[in-house]
């Protein structure tokens, strides 16, 4: 019966669905969406859609308890309606082998409640700003921007790589990585696998495991451009200080691709 609380699925989606497990991108009912493998209440896994766009629940498909022939339901959130301030499904088709079935509530209303309940905990609102910071980095590497790059650095910030733990100052780091920029041409600076993201309870510190592939031209001794291309794998620390996140420190291994692009 809980499967068909469509509303309170919206709201408390962490109390039915557990060990979410990110798979990428993929379509669903017309829209781009992120999936995520989850485990549902009765122990089977499933799998959870959210519309890359409006970033809300586009959809499920779960195993059909009824059957034992591995049968499944696909739903879909076609329509949504603003409650106070939170939304919630207004329409919902539910398909299973005997056809489609067509929720459409008239009346949603929310029952009293402290309204803190519905602010996003800090530590999953972390994580979206973890990805912006990615993001970030990657706009830094394709315009070619140190400062940019750079102005997410802890004053204390340290690199490890190559064997070596070093504490660059700001202007070090700016000066090192620009002098990189300036001699490449990056072709390619995109993820193999998406981020792995972890958040202290408190979300006052994280880490940030990355895995990513690089393709660039830059100059050689001659002075000729040299196309290469690079697997990385690095893991970031952050700590949250006077309201944003720094960069405390960075380790990262590489290794370098035989074959051209």
């Amino acid at each position: 019966m809980r499967g068909h609380e469509f509303q309170m699925m919206a709201i408390i989606l962490p109390e039915r669905f557990k060990s979410p497990v990110v798979e990428g991108e993929d379509d669903f009912a017309g829209k781009r969406c992120t999936k995520i493998r989850m485990i549902d209440e009765l122990g089977t896994p499933c799998h959870v859609y959210f519309d890359i766009n409006s970033h809300l629940l586009a959809g499920l498909i779960i195993a059909d308890p009824r059957s034992d022939k591995g049968e499944t339901v696909r739903i879909i959130f076609n329509e949504w309606k603003q409650i106070g301030k939170v939304k919630l499904p207004s329409k919902v088709t539910a398909t299973d082998k005997s056809g489609d079935w067509i929720l459409d509530f008239h009346d949603l209303k929310l029952n009293r409640v402290d309204e803190k309940i519905f602010e996003i905990p800090s530590n999953i609102a972390a994580v979206k700003e973890l990805l912006q910071l990615q993001q970030q980095e990657r706009n830094a590497h394709i315009s070619k921007d140190a400062r940019l790059l750079v102005s997410v650095f802890a004053d204390d910030f340290i690199n490890i790589g190559a064997g070596k733990i070093t504490r660059p100052t700001r202007e070090e780091s700016i000066n090192r990585l620009q002098a990189y920029f300036d001699r490449s041409e990056f072709m390619e600076w995109d993820d193999i696998s998406p981020p792995i993201i972890r958040v202290s309870q408190d979300a006052s510190m994280a880490y940030v495991v990355v895995h990513k592939r690089v393709r660039l031209k830059s100059q050689n001794e001659q002075g000729e451009m040299e196309e290469a291309a690079t697997i990385f794998a690095w893991m970031e620390t952050y700590e949250k200080q006077n309201g944003k996140w720094v960069l405390t420190a960075a380790a990262s291994t590489n290794k370098p691709l035989q074959n051209k692009f």
